[in-house]
């Protein structure tokens, strides 16, 4: 009890230390996380339902082979198991959702070639990603853990596999947990809930409503023609070409024309000379800019909800995990990478193996 109290402790100061220094470098009225531009979602309806599906059938297939060349009985419960009986189990079920992510990731690839990109692969983005879900799981741990902390004195948390492992500790057991929580949880569950569910939930309101509904209030200049023609459009066009008004580039002056105010620019040969910016091009901006920091919330916490559901076995679990995931649909939100979420939820899963090994060796 001692050893929970002084890691909430820890975790409490880095999480308000963390938060005064970012709170402090930020500009009056700037969020936390700056929204970025991103192109339309490539997947679907059709894709969450095939991922889903993929995930049961694998199970299936994965349980009846562990079923047949073992002797376990996964409808036993994991308290009525060994240590080695219980890791086999959910080792294969972290590999069964691996390779279903592997599988609907070479799906959406296909038709897809900036996937890499929103996974948070490239190279341009990969650090500032990694420094995104480090700083955002210093920042979320603090209340997540002090959440689930009250609420377990009250109600206890329920986890079989872990009872099982403090009732019989070892290092296999241990390091099937670890890779379940550290590995493959964070990568299954942050590509389904944010990147599938999430993601398609968002550009599934953009594609209905148009940029311009997603405003706080109206844009004062003239409407674009292009910006209607672009959002009739969309829903007609190929997945992969679909186009929004948020996607239309701001319009270049036509070098051809004379520039009077420029010397030796009447031909508009003169390359060192940059074209003018045209009032249509400032109502363009001005479009683009709405559309990129007025993304929908709703789909956020609706993935949100979703993702504490699926815990709903493990006693109180689902309402910290209801914070946290709160806190992971806002980073997707703002970076629409899936990167950053893994790392906060990488972290904070390592975090929790740790204090539950340290716990077990001081009892």
């Amino acid at each position: 009890m001692v050893f929970e109290l002084l890691f909430l402790i820890v975790m409490l100061l880095l999480s308000a230390v963390t938060a005064v220094v970012v709170r402090r470098r930020r500009k009056p009225g700037q969020p936390w996380l700056q929204v970025e531009p991103r192109p339309p979602a490539t997947w679907g309806l059709l894709d969450v339902t095939r991922t889903l599906l993929l995930f049961v059938l694998f199970q299936i297939v994965a349980l009846q082979v562990l079923q047949s060349a073992t002797s376990i009985n996964p409808a036993a419960g994991f308290e009525n198991m060994s240590s080695f009986q219980g890791g086999l189990v959910m080792g294969s079920d972290a590999i069964v959702k691996l390779t279903v992510v592997v599988v609907s990731l070479g799906i959406i690839a296909l038709r897809d070639r900036q996937l890499y990109r929103r996974l948070g692969l490239a190279g341009d983005t990969f650090v500032r990603d990694l420094k995104i879900g480090g700083v955002a799981f210093l920042i979320l741990a603090g209340p997540v853990y002090t959440i689930q902390g009250l609420l377990t004195q009250m109600f206890p948390s329920e986890h079989p596999l872990m009872t099982v492992f403090e009732r019989e500790p070892s290092w296999w057991l241990f390091g099937v947990l670890s890779f379940v929580a550290v590995i493959a949880a964070p990568i299954a569950e942050e590509f389904m809930f944010r990147m599938l569910i999430q993601g398609w939930l968002e550009d599934l309101t953009r594609r209905l409503h148009g940029f311009q509904s997603l405003s706080p209030e109206p844009i004062e200049s003239e409407p674009v023609e292009s910006q209607p023609v672009a959002a009739e459009q969309t829903a007609s066009m190929p997945r992969g070409e679909q186009v929004f008004a948020d996607d239309i580039p701001p319009v270049q002056a036509d070098a051809d024309e004379p520039n009077a105010d420029e010397p030796n620019a009447e031909d508009g040969s003169n390359p060192y000379v940059a074209p003018q910016a045209t009032e249509q091009d400032t109502e363009i901006v001005q479009a683009v800019e709405v559309a990129h920091t007025n993304v929908p919330r709703w789909p956020l916490f609706l993935s949100a909800a979703l993702f504490a559901i699926l815990h709903a076995s493990h006693g109180p679990d689902p309402i910290p995990l209801f914070v946290l995931a709160v806190g992971l649909g806002y980073v997707y939100r703002a970076t629409h990478r899936l990167l950053p979420c893994v790392i906060l939820h990488l972290l904070l899963n390592a975090s929790s193996m740790a204090m539950l090994w340290l716990s077990v060796g001081v009892n």
